[in-house]
């Protein structure tokens, strides 16, 4: 194995263990970003070489530039597909609920008709 492959295995192991005990310990409803800020703190640190070797500089080499640049072009792009998807079911979710509004609409309707129809009948 490589020395970047023996690195990507210690980040998924770490990022695997971090993300099991947060599960118990997140609050439900704010799991799923929990986990989400995790594994991007992972991701940053696989890219310092937390996980393999690494080397402090105050600055950067053009390979290392290059590597920051495409991986933030990358999560541009995850972030704005997120937001897409996101912004997709906001949209379906209010369909939804008028659906159900106008259901509840007429159900009402009905009863009250039903209703006032069995006053004349009395």
């Amino acid at each position: 194995m490589t020395e970047d492959e023996l690195s990507f295995v210690r980040a998924t192991k770490d990022l695997r263990a971090t993300l099991r005990s947060a599960a118990e310990m997140a609050p439900a409803n704010k799991r799923e970003s929990f986990i989400n800020q995790l594994t991007a703190q992972n991701v940053v640190q696989e890219e310092e070489g937390r996980f393999g070797e690494y080397k402090f500089s105050p600055s950067y080499d053009e390979a290392t530039k290059n590597i920051f640049i495409r991986n933030g072009r990358m999560d541009t792009a995850h972030g704005l597909l997120n937001t897409i998807t996101i912004l997709e079911k906001i949209n379906r979710l209010r369909s939804l609920v008028w659906i159900v509004l106008a259901i509840n609409a007429l159900s009402l309707f009905f009863i009250v008709a039903i209703f006032l129809k069995f006053q004349k009948l009395l």
